[in-house]
Parts: structure tokens; sequence; C-alpha cells
């Protein structure tokens, strides 16, 4: 066999492997009738969510002929905007000082800070700069060091302005030296804060489904194993304490059992940490997490073991927006670990949609679903699919060692 008909061969293989590999979504749902053409709704209920990643990557709404149909996915602060805060800094010094302009602000209520922002006249130079904090104006602490001042962005839609982001601090002045050597200083018109907009009451939350737990108390240590009826997304829990009514404890969330005892859990590295006290609200925010069994470890000390009386779990609320037209019927394709979230135009026209649309229920979900937008009508055989990776893995070989074969033969 020549080489030429080889790598022929060879392309037409490594073809049918990604198409033996395309997707294989596992399950599907009916949506609800469509009495218009106008963007719609369709909410992800917890039981849709225990059959999808936690980036919705694998849900895809398809037609009656099995061609997807664009979509967008919404969480629940997807679309909203949220305005920052911006408050000035009133700048009680400004000197070029030989080869540094040198400026002192006050934060005049001794604000937490992350970030100061100085506006600028429109520059393209770049300098280094360094901030130091003073509470008296007399003795000054390093706060950043040798920052560079590169590139500018726009604040307030208009204002350009240098970002300089540090720890948190509360100094009651701020220095900032821009070293300029001997070049000409900018023209620094003023230093802000930018403090983000509060986005907790704008976010939604869905409960999940009740669960089950149980509670086993040893010396110093309560450990409560969570069951929840399926793998639901997870955003926030909610437990109540019956007793004490005045307590502060540290608690660990494990997604997975490192053992059965306590003491393996004491040793085992913890997904996240809480305080369980009294004055909280008894809701906390995990990271967006998908699991059926989790686990809190509650450390008592020398008290008496806390009286859970109730755990509920909750997820933000999530939809897909989709474009869709009357008198057809639409179905959701979805469960697939190896598939990524699609690109689609429609992402482009966010602001095209309304703030309220019409809801499409979902009927029941069902197994079976089919595929690609070009297997309509077909379904996979799976028995065939490890003897065809099997062949395809000899197939690869074979023509690997073949080429490496011509290869020293080249050389030679």
């Amino acid at each position: 066999m020549t080489a030429k008909k080889r790598n022929r061969l060879l392309l037409l293989l490594l073809f049918g492997c990604l198409q033996s590999f395309s997707q294989q979504f596992r399950n599907t749902a009916a949506l609800g009738t469509v009495e218009k053409d106008s963007f719609y709704s369709i909410p992800i209920t917890p039981e849709l969510s225990s059959y999808l990643k936690t980036d919705l990557s694998d849900i895809r709404i398809a037609d009656e002929k099995g061609q997807w149909v664009p979509h967008i996915i919404n969480w629940s602060l997807k679309n909203t905007i949220i305005h920052n805060v911006y408050f000035d800094l009133p700048v009680l010094k400004k000197e070029n000082a030989g080869t540094s302009l040198i400026l002192v602000a006050e934060n005049t209520g001794k604000e937490s800070l992350t970030n100061i922002l100085l506006t600028i006249k429109n520059t393209a130079a770049t300098r280094l700069a360094v901030i130091s904090g003073s509470d008296d104006q007399k003795n000054w602490f390093t706060i950043t060091d040798s920052i560079l001042l590169s590139s500018t962005e726009m604040i307030q839609e208009s204002i350009p302005a240098f970002r300089i982001n540090f720890p948190l601090i509360n100094y009651k002045y701020l220095k900032i030296t821009v070293y300029n050597g001997s070049k000409d200083p900018f023209n620094i018109q003023g230093v802000l804060s930018e403090v983000p907009g509060d986005t907790r009451i704008k976010e939604t939350y869905i409960t999940n489904l009740p669960l089950k737990f149980t509670q086993k108390d040893t010396v110093g240590f309560t450990l409560i194993h969570i069951e929840n009826p399926a793998a639901y997304h997870l955003n926030k829990f909610s437990v109540a304490i019956a007793t004490p009514k005045y307590y502060d404890r540290r608690a660990s969330m494990y997604l997975n059992a490192p053992g059965q005892s306590i003491k393996e859990f004491i040793r085992a590295r913890p997904f996240k940490e809480y305080i369980f006290s009294s004055v909280n609200t008894g809701e906390y925010e995990t990271p967006r997490i998908k699991n059926k069994d989790l686990y809190l470890l509650i450390k008592n000390g020398d008290n008496y073991p806390l009286h859970v009386s109730s755990i509920g779990t909750q997820q933000v609320r999530k939809e897909l927006v989709a474009y869709l037209e009357k008198g057809k019927q639409y179905k959701l394709l979805f469960n697939d670990s190896l598939a990524a979230l699609p690109d689609y135009d429609l992402q482009h026209f966010r602001s095209n949609v309304p703030d309220s649309l019409p809801v499409l229920s979902i009927s029941k979900i069902t197994a079976g679903a089919k595929t690609s937008p070009d297997s309509n009508e077909k379904t996979g055989n799976k028995k065939w699919l490890w003897p065809a990776i099997i062949i395809m893995l000899l197939l690869l070989g074979y023509f690997t060692l073949a080429l490496t074969k011509d290869m020293k033969k080249r050389k030679i």
C-alpha cells in the first residue's frame, strides 16, 4: 500500500472515530404547545437539573425534524445589569516632586477599600506607581509596590481611569506616588473607589424536593448524612436548629464520604467550611454543585450536640430562552457527559428578549432520546461500541507503525 493511499485511509478512519463519538443524549422530554411565534422560557426544574451538568452544556432544544433550535441560558442574574457604585476620595495634596507625582487622598469615612481608580485625561503612556496608607499622614505603610499603570478603562461610560487593586484596607489616608523619571507627569483628575452593586437581593432560588438526613453524635462531633432524592443542582442549603438557643459551631461540608468513622472525616479535607451560629439566618451558600449525598461534620467542642430539626437545599433559578414557532412540536434532548456548550448566534441578541416571557411546561422525562440533528430516526446500537473502538485502535496502531517505517526509509 502506498503512503498516499494509507494517509487517505487514515483520514477516513479518524472521521469514522469522530462520528462514532458523536453526542448521545440519553433522555428527552416534550415541550408544551407553542401558541404563537415568540420567545419562550423553559424553566430548569429540580428534577430536570438532576440529569444536567451544572453549566447546562448538555441540553438542547430540537424541533420535529430533529434540528437543534438556538437557545440562551439565563440564570437569575444573567441578564441583570448591576451598576457598581463609585465614591470620591478627596485629593488633599498633589505635587510634582522632582521625578515623581505625589497625591494624598482622604478616605473620609474610613471605608473598607479594595481598589482605587485614578481618573485621567486620556493617555497612551505607562508609569510605575506605589500606594501607601496612613491614619495620621506621618507614618506611612506600603499597600502595593511597583504597580504598572499601562492601560485605562472607561468608568461611568466616558471617563478614562487607571485601576489599582489591592488587599482589603481601611486607612484614613492614601498616598499615590507615580514615578515619571525625566518625562512629563500624568494629568490625573481625581481619585475614586468602586464597590460592587448589591446582587444578593436580585438573586432568586427554587427549592429542591424534600430530603432525608441522619444525625450521628459522638464525643466532640456530630456527623450529618444528607440524602437527596436525586443529584439536584445546589447553590444554597438551610439548617434549622431546635436546641440549644445559643450556639456557635464550626461545620465542614464533604461531597463524598472519606470513610465510615468520624475520625476519617476529621482527617479528610472538606469541600467547604461554615460557621453555624444562632445569630445567622440558617442559610448557607455553596459553590454550584450537583450531589445526591452530602455530609456535614459539626465540631461541638465541650458542648451538647446540636439538635437539627430540618435541612433543605435550593438552587439558583435557571431557564432556557428560545424563539419558537407556532404549530411546531419541540422537545428537549439532554444528559450527555461529552456534550459542550453550543455556539449559537442568538447569544448576540439578548437585548431583543422581552423581560416577560410565556413559559413552556416540560412533559415526563423519558429515556432513549434521538442524538444529533441528522440522526432523527436512528438509534445507536451500543453493543457494537467497544468492538468498534478496539478495531479502530488496532488500525491506528498499524498505520502509526507503517508511518514510522516510511520515515526511517526516507532517512536511509
